[in-house]
């Protein structure tokens, strides 16, 4: 609300010109929640359409990101002891 009221007065005892430049050398927030992982629709309108579909099915639940896939320390062992060194080599 506050942002409002300052931009009103702003607008009407300086012009639109001195409103125009406030917003360009401090622009205002795109929004002001608590929640630190919403993203405003705005942007996400704005994302490619892959984009788009990994936020809503991050969102729906679909989708776990924090959780990785493989066993990261099992494969680096697999490496360490040949066991892929062949698969390796036959991509590089």
């Amino acid at each position: 609300m506050t942002i409002g009221e300052n931009n009103s007065r702003l607008l009407h005892e300086q012009g639109l010109t001195e409103l125009r430049l406030r917003n360009c050398l401090s622009p205002e927030p795109f929004h002001i929640r608590d929640d630190k992982k919403h993203i405003e629709l705005a942007v996400i309108d704005n994302c490619e359409p892959t984009v788009q579909a990994k936020i809503f099915a991050q969102r729906a639940g679909a989708l776990e990101i924090d959780k990785p896939k493989m066993d990261a320390a099992g494969f680096y062992d697999q490496l360490a002891s040949g066991e892929m060194q062949q698969a390796v080599q036959l991509s590089a």
